[in-house]
């Protein structure tokens, strides 16, 4: 059911995206450090670095997306030019089901070092990807919110 759930999310990351003006998308709000297409690419980033990452699995452009979307990161600080949307989008609709194929059967297994968050602990791949979960759908809701604003 988590493997669903992941991919219904991103579906609706990505008909956000394919729905909202490109412009929009990359316009951030006044009062804010960030825009739509940051939060999509810190999505990606997030998610690669908590399931592929922790777990020691091989990555897909992790470590160049984390100095664009990472924690911390906003577009007003880029020196370099982010993926296109298409190339963006391309990776969003890709990741769940690499997701799906690495950890079917694994939802179980231990993380060699758990991550604790005050309150939390995610010590298994489910713990992850539930996580995971929670991070995406605040970020749709951010991304809904700056689409109504920008």
């Amino acid at each position: 059911m988590i493997f669903d759930q992941l991919e219904f999310a991103r579906a609706k990351v990505i008909k956000l995206l394919e729905e909202i003006d490109e412009e929009k998308l990359r316009k951030t709000p006044t009062g804010f450090n960030n825009h739509i297409l940051w939060n999509a690419g810190h999505i990606y980033a997030v998610q690669e670095g908590l399931t592929f990452g922790v777990t020691k699995q091989q990555t897909k452009q992790l470590e160049e997306l984390k100095l664009l979307f990472g924690g911390g990161t906003k577009p007003a600080d880029w020196t370099k030019s982010p993926p296109s949307l298409e190339e963006l989008v391309s990776l969003l609709k890709e990741q769940p089901e690499r997701i799906r194929h690495t950890f079917t059967n694994r939802l179980d297994e231990k993380i060699e070092k758990p991550l604790s968050f005050p309150g939390l602990t995610l010590a298994t791949v489910e713990d992850l990807l539930s996580f995971s979960l929670l991070h995406e759908g605040m970020h749709i809701e951010t991304m809904k919110l700056y689409s109504k604003i920008v």
